[in-house]
C-alpha cells in the first residue's frame, strides 16, 4: 500500500479551511496511509486552532510546521523535506477533496506501478459557477508532450513522488508563480513518468483573495513562463510555442 502525504500552507485561513478539513477527514482512509503536514505563516485568527480540533477530532497523524516562508514554493518545499512517506499531495487551504477520492486513488497508483507523477481533473468553483476540467486534460496532456507548452497542470492538482520531487531540486523559489511550469519541464527532459487519473479529485476555489485572480500575478506568470522557454527550450520550440499559445487565444476567445 503507497502512503502519502498530504500538505498544505496556511496563513490566516480559516474562512475557507473548514471545508478542506472535512473533506480529508471524511476519506474513510485508513489513518496509517497518510499524513497531513501544515506549513504555516504564524496564523493570528482560528488557523491553528481549527488544525489541532481537526488532529483531536481524527487522531491523524497530523504536524503543523510554523515559520515565515519565502513565497508558496519554499512552502511547498519545506513540506517535501519534512515529509515521512512515499508520495506528495498538495491541496490548498482553501480547496477540497471529493468524498472518499483517495482510496480509489492509492489503488490507482498500485495498479500502474509507481508512476512519478500523477494529475487529474479539477471542478473549478467561481462563486455560483462551477464548471470541469477533466474532459480537456488529455488535450492537454498531447500538447504538452509534443510542445511542452505550459498548460498542463498546477501543483495543486498532482500526486508526486517524493523522491523524483527531490531529485528535480524541488521547485525553484527564485520564481513566484511559474516554477510549476519549470517542475514539469524537468519532468520531460528527465524522462520520468506521468499518467492522468481520470476522475475529478479536488475542488478549485476561485476567488478574490487566491493568487491565480489577481491580475499582476497573471502578468508574471506569463514573464515568468517565457524565461523559462527561453532557458530550456530550442528556437523551434518557442516558435511553436507562440504559434499554438496564439490558436488557444482565438479559440478560447
Amino acid at each position: 500500500m503507497k502512503k502519502i502525504t498530504i500538505i498544505t500552507a496556511t496563513f490566516n485561513s480559516s474562512n475557507f479551511l473548514s471545508q478542506c478539513l472535512e473533506s480529508v477527514k471524511n476519506q474513510k482512509m485508513n489513518r496509517d496511509y497518510f499524513e497531513h503536514i501544515f506549513v504555516d505563516w504564524y496564523s493570528s485568527d482560528k488557523t491553528i486552532e481549527m488544525i489541532n480540533n481537526y488532529k483531536t477530532e481524527t487522531k491523524y497523524d497530523i504536524r503543523i510546521i510554523q515559520k515565515q516562508p519565502k513565497w508558496v514554493y519554499n512552502a511547498v518545499n519545506e513540506w517535501a523535506k519534512n515529509s515521512n512517506w512515499e508520495y506528495l499531495l498538495f491541496l490548498n487551504s482553501d480547496d477540497w477533496l471529493e468524498p472518499n477520492i483517495l482510496n480509489s486513488y492509492i489503488q490507482f497508483i498500485e495498479w500502474t506501478g509507481k508512476k512519478d507523477l500523477y494529475y487529474w481533473g479539477v471542478m473549478f468553483h467561481n462563486k455560483n459557477k462551477r464548471f470541469a476540467s477533466n474532459w480537456y486534460m488529455l488535450i492537454k496532456k498531447i500538447l504538452f508532450k509534443i510542445s511542452w507548452l505550459h498548460i498542463l497542470i498546477l501543483y495543486p492538482w498532482v500526486i508526486m513522488k517524493k523522491q523524483t520531487f527531490i531529485d528535480l531540486w524541488m521547485f525553484d523559489e527564485t520564481k513566484k508563480i511559474a516554477s510549476d511550469y519549470w517542475m514539469w519541464l524537468n519532468i520531460l527532459k528527465n524522462n520520468k513518468s506521468y499518467v492522468y487519473f481520470p476522475k475529478i479529485v479536488a475542488n478549485f476555489r476561485i476567488h478574490e483573495k487566491g493568487i491565480s485572480s489577481n491580475k499582476d500575478n497573471k502578468i508574471k506568470s506569463k514573464e515568468e513562463c517565457l524565461y523559462f522557454q527561453k532557458k530550456y527550450l530550442s528556437k523551434f520550440q518557442q516558435i511553436l510555442l507562440k504559434i499554438l499559445e496564439s490558436l488557444i487565444s482565438v479559440i478560447s476567445s
